[in-house]
């Protein structure tokens, strides 16, 4: 039960936790119960949703609807919602420790480039210790569909933790609005805790640490940024 522990006080305390990491990484279980947390919360949200009004919202958002017909696009909404309430929680219980153990696999790679003798387990104790803000966001958006119809809200939207909340899409353009929801208080969070954890088990400086993880990131948003 350690490793649960520490997916709580890395929140407060994450020197600590990422020292201890270091010398026993535990992230196994710590792995399996986010992965059982993101997946309860998404399969909740997908089983009380609008299917076809999320779905006409996600097609939107792609930037495809203009490109289809009437005809066309209702066909893809109407498929995609019978299945959507069964793929979204197969996505989340699948997709979160794969994503985990990918990310964990980067930070592997670039921590033996800067001569460092972390191993993978090291690397996947900063992952998913540095991913324990996710369990903060599940509880607050488990809360807000408990309290008002979220039906047709999408899963992202749910939580008003990033500057896209509050400015709408049509307001200020499809590529600023992408910015600014990438612009998110828990993925902040997640990175400020993963850029101690990769500067402690590895050794090297902060900014060091900082470029491996924010990196990365920057160049996935300034490419969808520039796709959309």
């Amino acid at each position: 039960m350690e490793g649960i522990n520490r997916l709580f006080k890395v929140l407060f305390s994450p020197g600590e936790v990422f020292e201890g990491a270091k010398k026993a990484p535990k992230a196994l279980l710590p792995l399996i119960f986010l992965t059982l947390i993101v997946t309860g919360t998404t399969s909740y949200y997908a089983f009380q949703m609008n299917a076809p009004v999320i779905m006409e919202k996600q097609l939107e958002m792609s930037g495809k609807a203009n490109q289809l017909s009437d005809e066309m696009k209702d066909k893809i909404i109407e498929t995609q919602s019978k299945f959507v309430k069964y793929t979204t929680p197969i996505g989340a219980l699948l997709g979160t420790p794969i994503m985990l153990l990918l990310v964990a696999l980067y930070l592997f790679i670039a921590a033996k480039l800067m001569g460092s003798d972390a191993g993978y387990g090291q690397n996947l104790a900063v992952a998913v210790y540095g991913s324990a803000p996710a369990i903060i966001a599940m509880v607050v958006a488990f809360a807000i569909m408990l309290t008002g119809d979220t039906s047709t809200t999408m899963f992202q939207d749910l939580i008003p933790s990033n500057i896209g909340y509050f400015f709408p899409m049509e307001e200020v353009g499809k590529k600023l609005y992408i910015l600014f929801k990438s612009l998110d208080f828990f993925s902040i969070w997640k990175f400020i805790l993963m850029i101690i954890g990769f500067s402690t088990i590895t050794g090297v400086k902060t900014w060091k640490s900082a470029a491996v993880i924010l990196v990365p990131w920057a160049l996935f948003i300034s490419v969808i940024t520039l796709v959309f």
